[in-house]
């Protein structure tokens, strides 16, 4: 589980140190041309050697550790602060990238009062991507997401909150 927020940063670095511009100043469509390239491409996108300052090192620990734990082991990977459909497919490249032979199942948790508006929208949009809606039916044709009522009700306050929900 992790921030859409640190992906979008560990992204950002890694494109950085590999020359390819920072990925967290791009748009929304600019973010998904590129995710969906990559996850095309049969090259590493993580440069040998890469320094990173220590958050963005820990969560690419996190994914490389994910990859060394028996897969029956694990179960999903919630996305928190999910928004957009690059929150995705950011997940499906880091995982691929880190190794992970068989992906995880990736959830987004929808938790702001805008994120909860644009939730239906953002998966509708998510699963028009051929690459993501294939990588959806290799799971059986289930997608799951989570709605977050915490920090939708910090957000919005209790009455808009619960109606969004």
């Amino acid at each position: 589980r992790q921030d859409s927020a640190r992906h979008t940063n560990l992204l950002g670095a890694i494109t950085k140190a590999a020359g390819a511009g920072d990925y967290g100043s791009r748009d929304e469509e600019a973010r998904q041309e590129f995710l969906f390239r990559e996850l095309q491409s049969t090259r590493p996108l993580i440069p040998r050697g890469l320094v990173l300052d220590e958050e963005a090192q820990a969560d690419l620990d996190t994914f490389r550790a994910l990859a060394m734990i028996p897969r029956e082991s694990l179960g999903a990977y919630v996305i928190t602060m999910a928004g957009q459909p690059s929150d995705v497919l950011a997940v499906l490249l880091l995982q691929r990238e880190c190794g992970i032979a068989v992906p995880l199942r990736v959830v987004p948790l929808f938790e702001t009062i805008d994120d909860l508006d644009r939730c239906a929208a953002t998966m509708r949009d998510a699963l028009a991507l051929p690459l993501y809606r294939a990588f959806v039916a290799s799971r059986g044709h289930w997608q799951e997401i989570m709605l977050g009522y915490s920090d939708s009700n910090k957000d919005g306050g209790y009455l808009t909150s619960s109606w969004d929900l």
